[in-house]
């Protein structure tokens, strides 16, 4: 059997990391491009992905949604087309009801960013920017695993809504503490969600 080419073992694997790091930028574009102004915990771009030498394009099943994590605190982005679903779901949950102004407020954010039980003072304050940093940050940590509600239902209004469960991408910076990488991936696990992305930056192989 003839043997390849080391150009050719070379050029395949030069264009699969093109194509993933590629795909990260277009995803990283989708992210920046659609926040409307600076989340008042963070500032998203300044996020920096961890390193991996693994080249892995998958079919994107479902609405994306985005999973941010930074300095030990976690944010969520959720496709529009289901944001104000999953907040009734969640309001109904939490014995929370939300206005039609805060809903239509909600609608309008970029990513969630607080514990429910804060979220209307959030939402009332987002415009303005003067909501306390200290409490930023949706509580993931058993028995308060807000991020498993917010997961779990907004997989539920997106099979109702597209007849597909969401896609999760998770952005998070490097620099971040395994265990909290961990728990977010336990609570991706017990709430059914096997499959999902961490974003990195691919580098190659010497």
């Amino acid at each position: 059997m003839r043997r390849p080419s080391k150009h050719l073992d070379h050029l395949a694997l030069t264009m699969r990391i093109a194509i993933d790091v590629g795909f990260i930028v277009v995803i990283f574009l989708m992210v920046t491009g659609k926040l409307r102004r600076p989340t008042p915990f963070v500032q998203i771009r300044n996020i920096q992905l961890p390193y991996s030498t693994l080249t892995s394009i998958s079919d994107l099943d479902g609405e994306l949604a985005i999973i941010y994590f930074v300095k030990g605190r976690v944010m969520l982005q959720l496709p529009d087309t289901i944001k104000t679903q999953t907040l009734v779901a969640m309001g109904e949950k939490y014995h929370v009801a939300f206005s039609d102004t805060e809903i239509n407020k909600f609608k309008k954010m970029d990513l969630i960013e607080v514990p429910l039980g804060t979220l209307k003072q959030f939402i009332n304050e987002y415009d303005s920017g003067s909501f306390d940093n200290k409490l930023m940050g949706i509580r993931f940590d058993s028995p308060n695993n807000e991020l498993g509600d917010w997961i779990t239902e907004s997989n539920k209004v997106s099979k109702n809504t597209t007849g597909d469960k969401l896609h999760f991408y998770l952005y998070g910076d490097r620099s971040e503490q395994y265990s909290v990488v961990r728990k977010i991936f336990n609570v991706l696990q017990d709430r059914g969600v096997n499959k999902w992305s961490l974003l990195t930056w691919t580098k190659s192989r010497q």
